[in-house]
């Protein structure tokens, strides 16, 4: 029948196609296709890494150029400070800044050496205790009659803390010598906005219980860095509205009737320092 005939027909076509595409061909195309695909899935993994590599050589490149940037700024700035402080110390072993303080005829410069003139440098001042309360500088002379003064703040990380130690010690010192000499010593904070008087009572508490602590407006501390030629700035305020200021590292000898005589830098040491204060003590009283 014509039926059978064409399902014949069919089969032989299918057969002959079957065996134009024998099985093992098939396989290779669907092997081609998985090696196509995964030769695209290493390229694209390649080209990944490679943009990793690129983009790691760039961070580090940026991070290499910050930090020479950022050192390069510190360093000049560095620089700057200590030019600057420099300058300061000159004006005030040489005499060439004024103030509205009385001196006399003879001082000593730094470190316990005679200088020719005065220390242009000092005056009265009026400003709060750590109790709370006003105290002029002639009060605070009426201690002891000799201050030692230090300018600082009490957010001061590691150099305030280790000047005020060493005052401390160098009071104590100048205590127990063979000539005995009481000396006070005093805080004046450069950071009026953060040092009220409570805390600068608990922070002086940690050195000695012969220091007396200072504060004040902004326009009295000012008044009175600007009288001892103090330098002091306030740096940046970061995101927990910490900052540091940066500030002149001196500690003022004032004699009883107001005068600078004698001032010491960061480099003196204890010894040094209650050396030069008994040199000083002793040549001002045979004037």
């Amino acid at each position: 029948p014509m039926s059978s005939l064409l399902w014949q027909a069919v089969s032989a076509r299918s057969l002959r196609c079957l065996c134009r595409c024998p099985p093992a061909r098939l396989m290779s195309q669907q092997q081609q296709q998985q090696q196509q695909q995964q030769d695209h899935e290493q390229y694209k993994h390649s080209q990944q890494q490679q943009q990793q590599e690129e983009d790691a050589k760039r961070r580090k490149k940026l991070a290499v150029l910050s930090c020479a940037l950022t050192t390069t700024v510190f360093a000049g700035f560095y620089v700057w400070k200590e030019s600057r402080l420099r300058q300061l110390e000159a004006q005030v072993t040489q005499g060439r800044v004024g103030s509205e303080s009385s001196f006399g005829s003879s001082s000593v410069g730094r470190g316990g050496g005679q200088s020719d003139g005065a220390l242009a440098v000092g005056g009265d001042f009026r400003l709060l205790d750590q109790r709370g309360r006003y105290v002029s500088r002639a009060e605070l002379s009426g201690n002891s009659g000799w201050l030692l003064l230090y300018f600082g703040f009490c957010h001061c990380p590691d150099i305030c803390p280790e000047q005020m130690e060493k005052m401390a010690e160098v009071v104590e010192r100048l205590r127990l010598a063979k000539d005995p000499l009481r000396i006070t010593p005093v805080f004046v904070s450069i950071d009026p906005e953060r040092d009220t008087p409570a805390l600068v009572k608990e922070y002086i508490a940690d050195f000695s219980d012969k220091f007396i602590g200072l504060t004040g407006t902004k326009a009295e501390v000012d008044e009175v860095a600007k009288k001892y030629r103090v330098y002091y700035s306030k740096g940046p305020v970061d995101q927990d509205g910490d900052y540091i200021v940066d500030h002149a590292i001196i500690m003022y000898l004032v004699s009883p009737d107001g005068s600078v005589v004698d001032y010491y830098g960061q480099t003196k040491t204890p010894r040094e320092i209650a050396g030069c204060i008994a040199k000083v003590v002793k040549s001002h009283r045979a004037a």
